[in-house]
């Protein structure tokens, strides 16, 4: 009985632990799973740039692979000043790869490094080293030129040309420039890295003696050329001789003609002339300037007879010239055209025979059309109406404002319209504060309005002045 009894109590106890077991197996299975944080995203690359120059660039790559079975946000990427990358946040898949494009600016010397650290939501940070070098911005300056001026005479001006070339980083500020006793040259301003500047130096020696030393260049540049050897020579000028030589004229019947007179020095010093005198019914419109040694002096001398008439007589050319035939004989018989064109005169109001160019000098800031460095032009060139197969003549004026000469290089004159020789062309020099009067004729050659500009282009400044100059073409009446 009593072992019945225990064998009983153990099979109890039996199954008691197996249905035990089978509910805490069954609990375990049912039991949720514990959830495991995203990995940390993977950075690969070689972020480790190469030295570059100042104000370039260079790019590199950083390629971000998730590994986790979820995607996984990207909230920034950080990275030292003078790096940027071209993407800073977005999604990347479950094991998906992003690439960021890394560019190192070199835009301050210096040495550049750390981290770039990628931040994320729920897979925290990760960060990969990322360096460069920038050598230090330099402003270079090189002078170059020969500035040996050999033997100049005494009282002459010799001129050489200075190049300054920026070879740096940035830009360099010249602020002024020393020279020795003789030499002279004035400029200051800025030049661009990689940029140069021509300089005019001039020399112009008081003595017979050598002049030397060093031309020094003042600016901010960091490194570079400071001086240029530079050097002359003073000779003695021989005894000074301004010899006058003039062209003949003939002048054919005419109610209107100009010819051109040519004054030439053919001395070896300057020649002042103070005016030309005309005979009655011609006339001179240049007040006189000075000629250099053996340069040619171009003058218009316009025959403009009042009256059918003969006219004759001596041009004289006043100057301090010290040999030399002065004068030159002009005759020409005078016709009268009754027409509103064709007559110098009849283009004046009021009309005169002979008159200072100032008088004729628009005042109407309209008709005055400066340009830079002193050459202004002055004019109405606004022809109007004018038939096809026929011609009207206008008149402008050249005014040098300056207190130096200008050289007339040549005037440029749109289609139909045209020089009628008034003055004869080249001009030549153009005296200081001088006005030179220029003819114009409008010849179309079929219908229609013609609208362009003038250009008148002279030395001294190295510029060009231009005037309007318009008209309409018409039908011709049957």
């Amino acid at each position: 009985m009593n072992f019945f009894r225990l064998s009983n109590l153990s099979a109890i106890l039996a199954t008691f632990l197996s249905a035990l077991l089978w509910v805490g197996t069954a609990f375990a299975a049912k039991a949720p799973a514990v959830d495991q944080p995203p990995a940390p995203l993977k950075l690969a690359g070689n972020l480790q740039f190469p030295t570059i120059k100042f104000n370039h660039t260079l790019s590199r790559v950083l390629t971000i692979s998730n590994p986790n079975n979820t995607p996984v946000s990207v909230t920034s990427i950080t990275m030292p000043n003078s790096f940027a990358g071209n993407w800073m946040w977005g999604t990347i898949p479950a094991h998906g790869v992003h690439r960021v494009t890394i560019t190192f600016y070199g835009i301050e010397g210096g040495n550049f490094s750390g981290n770039v650290v990628v931040s994320t939501t729920g897979a925290g940070t990760s960060s990969l080293p990322i360096s460069g070098v920038v050598p230090m911005p330099t402003s270079i300056i090189k002078l170059s030129g020969s500035l040996a001026f050999g033997s100049v005479k005494a009282n002459r001006v010799a001129t050489r040309t200075l190049t300054i070339r920026n070879t740096g980083d940035y830009a360099v500020i010249i602020s002024g420039m020393s020279y020795p006793a003789g030499f002279s040259c004035d400029w200051s301003g800025e030049i661009d890295s990689g940029k140069s500047q021509t300089v005019v130096v001039y020399f112009s020696p008081s003595d017979t003696i050598a002049y030397g030393g060093n031309l020094t260049v003042h600016s901010d540049a960091d490194a570079g050329d400071l001086h240029i050897p530079i050097s002359g020579k003073g000779t003695a000028v021989a005894n000074a001789t301004r010899i006058i030589s003039l062209n003949s004229l003939t002048f054919p019947d005419s109610s209107f003609e100009t010819q051109t007179l040519q004054i030439t020095n053919i001395g070896n010093a300057p020649m002042l002339v103070s005016g030309v005198e005309c005979p009655d019914g011609f006339a001179c419109y240049w007040p006189g300037g000075v000629i250099p040694a053996g340069i040619t002096q171009n003058v218009s001398i316009t025959f403009s007879p009042p009256a059918q008439q003969t006219y004759s007589g001596n041009l004289v050319v006043n100057s301090d010239a010290t040999g030399g035939d002065n004068t030159t004989f002009v005759t020409a018989n005078g016709l009268i055209d009754n027409s509103s064109e064709g007559s110098f005169s009849s283009q004046l109001s009021p009309p005169r025979d002979y008159f200072p160019p100032s008088a004729l000098v628009p005042t109407d800031p309209a008709e005055i059309f400066p340009s830079a460095n002193g050459l202004t032009l002055a004019g109405n060139l606004s022809f109007g109406d004018v038939a096809v197969g026929s011609s009207k003549q206008l008149y402008f004026f050249i005014e040098n404002q300056t207190d130096v000469p200008l050289t007339l290089l040549g005037i440029s004159f749109p289609s139909s319209f045209s020089h009628t020789g008034f003055p004869a062309l080249p001009v030549g020099l153009l005296a200081a504060h001088y006005n030179q009067l220029v003819s114009v004729k409008f010849t179309p050659t079929s219908v229609g309005p013609i609208s362009d500009n003038i250009v008148v282009t002279v030395t001294g400044t190295n510029v060009t002045a231009t005037i309007p100059i318009s008209g309409n073409a018409v039908a011709a009446t049957p």
